[in-house]
């Protein structure tokens, strides 16, 4: 737990710095769709989770699956909400929270399962 507040901590200070020094100031469409979540996102989640479970039992955990589906799964929200610190707007910071939330949650259930 200690390393995903740590990595959390870094990768929003790395979009925050770079969204503000960024001269793109104006929120694209992406980034807006980001902003509300809907079923892919709980979707999302859950195979991120579902891969990062398959990967811890694996032998060799020498596979870049797993990085890709936690970057797939958490990277955009911190994104998001460094974007919306660097522009003021603390409300995508929600996003974020409710986004990384859920695919803790649903990796933390798809171990359980998977050790029945």
């Amino acid at each position: 737990m200690k390393n995903l507040m740590i990595a959390t901590g870094i990768s929003l200070l790395v979009s925050f710095l770079y969204f503000s020094l960024s001269p793109f100031k104006e929120a694209q469409s992406e980034l807006l769709a980001r902003t509300s979540p809907n079923i892919y996102d709980v979707l999302i989640a859950f195979f991120g989770g579902l891969v990062g479970v398959i990967a811890t039992t694996r032998v060799n955990k020498g596979n870049p699956i797993p990085g890709v589906a936690i970057a797939t799964a958490l990277m955009p929200p911190l994104c998001t909400a460094g974007y919306g610190l660097a522009i003021g707007n603390i409300s995508y910071i929600w996003y974020m929270i409710e986004r990384n939330l859920s695919t803790i949650f649903h990796y933390c259930l798809l171990k359980i399962l998977v050790r029945m």
